[in-house]
């Protein structure tokens, strides 16, 4: 059996925002299944309730986090409406947290690539324990207002995402 991942893990997320897109892949088995199955759906905008904090944190670090223009991640975190101090403190952690993440899906994606079977498990483990880091190292950077908006504007992100719990129900 192999396994590939694309950004996360067995769990497939959609999010969508006026300012962004981005789509996430689950594992895909490379057996083919005889009867015809979807994943179940949480939609974010009916249970925003239901999205765990961990999965709308990931999904928003690594979105924030994406390499490119400095300008339009500037914009992109503008939206949660940090002073420019919190603005600062903000980005240099997202972009702290970006190249650790890079290196976690390089690394599992090599060993797959070379016909590893590197642990799932492990590499779940290895990426909640960076996004925990990582918004510690935020909020706690963050002025009690920015820590406050932060976690306000998260919340209401999560109206705009979808998340597949990769379990299996027949269609």
């Amino acid at each position: 059996m192999e396994h590939r991942i694309c950004c996360f893990s067995r769990v497939t997320f959609l999010v969508t925002s006026v300012l962004l897109t981005f789509t996430l892949s689950q594992f895909a088995n490379s057996q083919s299944h005889a009867n015809h199955t979807a994943p179940s759906v949480i939609n974010g905008a009916e249970h925003p309730e239901l999205i765990p904090d961990s999965v709308a944190y990931r999904l928003i670090f690594t979105t924030l986090s994406q390499p490119g223009d400095a300008k339009l991640q500037a914009a992109q975190v503008a939206a949660i409406g940090l002073n420019e101090d919190d603005t600062k403190i903000m980005i240099k952690n997202l972009n702290s947290f970006r190249t650790a993440f890079d290196i976690l899906v390089t690394n599992y994606n090599d060993a797959l690539s070379k016909r590893q079977q590197p642990n799932p498990d492990t590499f779940n483990l290895q990426q909640e324990l960076l996004l925990s880091n990582s918004r510690g190292a935020i909020e706690s950077g963050l002025s009690k207002d920015g820590a406050a908006l932060l976690k306000a504007w998260v919340q209401n992100e999560k109206r705009n995402m979808h998340l597949s719990d990769g379990k299996q129900v027949a269609q």
